[in-house]
């Protein structure tokens, strides 16, 4: 029998308005409760070319490992609808996904007028970042690197948060999209019972694999994040002033690790009550004498399941940045 695409339907890619209403939320609460204008004054270390270039090796190297992991998540979702739906839930697919992507790029890219505060590195105090990056200078100076202006790392690091705030606003897109890739049917009532368990076991694997999909962009994302906002630490002559801004960097990485965690939640578990209806649909509808009724791929949908599963993906990465902040905070 030949392969039956799935289709697909609006009301199940409208989940996706979840994520985008948090996203807002989180993203007003630092415009109206964040300071961008706050000063971090403090004295450098001298001589500090080399000890930058590490800190700008490690944030180069997290960037990578973040790019690899979010093309990676992106080529999964990209062959995944290809493979399995019809051209006309393609279509809404790809839709739905243009449409996040450009809601998300608004608050990292675009940038209104009355949005620039919502710099990272403002948040964390641009004076810093350009007096501790503005000095060190890239191979975008060669040859002249006497009177070079316009290659420092303190470009390079604008230019790759830019560069990543594009990949993250697909690959998240995606991830997202890709749970809601659960609630695919074949087209039509199916009478066979066998045809609805492999539609069931099916949802089931889709929808752990784009959970462990976002897990794991999470896991990437927060690395990347640490790496680059840690950059100037290092070079931070004072013991204490170098203690508060890691407590700061930690603090604000906790917030945007906190924000992509409720996004999956936000779709994650709006995906398993349409699954738990189906579920419990089938159960209503098989035998209780079935051979099938022993298949764990087909137990009904139990919540508490669901948040343990997703606890077990984000509270390993969430607890090691609060650690890193009780433990600057505590003086550990």
């Amino acid at each position: 029998m030949a392969f039956q695409k799935q289709t697909i339907s609006p009301w199940a890619l409208a989940i996706m308005a979840i994520p985008l209403l948090v996203l807002t939320g989180t993203e007003l609460i630092l415009g109206f409760w964040g300071d961008s204008g706050v000063s971090v004054p403090t004295e450098l270390i001298e001589n500090p070319a080399r000890v930058e270039l590490a800190a700008r090796y490690n944030a180069m190297a997290a960037f990578v490992f973040f790019t690899t992991v979010a093309l990676a998540v992106t080529a999964i979702f990209v062959w995944d609808v290809y493979w399995r739906f019809s051209n006309g839930s393609k279509v809404r697919v790809v839709v739905t996904l243009l449409l996040v992507v450009l809601v998300t790029l608004v608050f990292s890219v675009l940038e209104p007028e009355e949005m620039k505060s919502f710099e990272t590195y403002q948040l964390l105090g641009e004076d810093l970042f350009r007096e501790a990056l503005g000095a060190a200078k890239t191979g975008a100076c060669l040859p002249d690197r006497a009177t070079c202006s316009t290659g420092s790392g303190f470009d390079a690091m604008v230019h790759l948060v830019d560069l990543s705030n594009h990949i993250v606003s697909l690959a998240a897109a995606c991830s997202l999209l890709g749970i809601v890739l659960a609630l695919g049917q074949m087209p039509g009532a199916s009478d066979d019972v066998e045809d609805l368990a492999d539609q069931l076991r099916d949802a089931r694997r889709v929808s752990k694999r784009y959970l462990y999909c976002s897990g794991t962009l999470l896991t990437a994302g927060m690395l990347w994040v640490q790496s680059w906002m840690s950059w100037p630490t290092t070079l931070i002559a004072d013991d204490a002033a170098r203690a508060e801004f890691a407590g700061l960097v930690n603090a604000f990485s906790l917030f945007r690790g906190t924000t992509f965690s409720l996004l999956i939640l936000s779709v994650y578990l709006p995906v398993h009550l349409g699954l738990a209806h189906r579920f419990d649909s089938f159960w209503d509808e098989v035998p209780r004498d079935a051979d099938m009724a022993k298949d764990e791929s087909l137990a009904r949908i139990n919540y508490v399941d669901s948040l343990k599963a997703i606890t077990a993906i984000v509270a390993p990465i969430l607890m090691g940045v609060i650690g890193s902040s009780w433990s600057v905070s505590l003086g550990f």
